[in-house]
């Protein structure tokens, strides 16, 4: 008697891969539902938690955001790019004395990601201090073009 086989289950990191060409392509939706099944395989897989993370943001859903990016660094907590990320979120909220911080713990992380001083520079400038360093916040003012930066190094970190 022959069995019919099932084809093979997607894995976590082949829902990730399209959740991240989903995203590139601005289907930040679709993208999401892709990170969430990737996450269901795979609960401590910390890139698809920020790639959500990122893609939430897009969407202006700054809360969910995040708590993705909170979830992604309980799982891996010396990943710059989701405190970086996690930043911009919280400054879309206004909560700018916790961007900063946020901003802060990436610098730290990655000495050389200009994004996060940008990022840091404008969050004070909102608050009234003054930047460290003469920057434009233009970065900032284009949260799609984090998301774009983000999304092309989330996939050269492919699943």
């Amino acid at each position: 008697m022959c069995i019919p086989v099932a084809a093979s289950a997607v894995s976590a990191g082949e829902y990730y891969n399209q959740g991240l060409d989903l995203a590139s392509q601005g289907h930040y939706s679709e993208a999401i539902a892709s990170f969430d099944r990737a996450i269901e395989l795979n609960p401590d897989h910390f890139l698809a938690w920020t790639a959500k993370g990122v893609a939430q943001n897009e969407l202006g859903q700054y809360n969910e955001a995040v708590l993705s990016f909170d979830k992604s660094i309980q799982i891996q907590p010396d990943y710059y790019l989701t405190w970086d990320n996690r930043g911009v979120a919280l400054a879309n909220l206004g909560r700018y004395s916790e961007a900063v911080a946020s901003y802060d713990k990436s610098i730290l992380l990655e000495p050389g990601h200009t994004q996060a001083k940008v990022n840091r520079n404008a969050a004070l400038e909102r608050m009234g201090g003054q930047p460290q360093q003469e920057q434009s916040p233009l970065v900032y003012a284009l949260p799609g073009v984090l998301a774009l930066y983000t999304l092309v190094i989330l996939g050269k970190r492919r699943g």
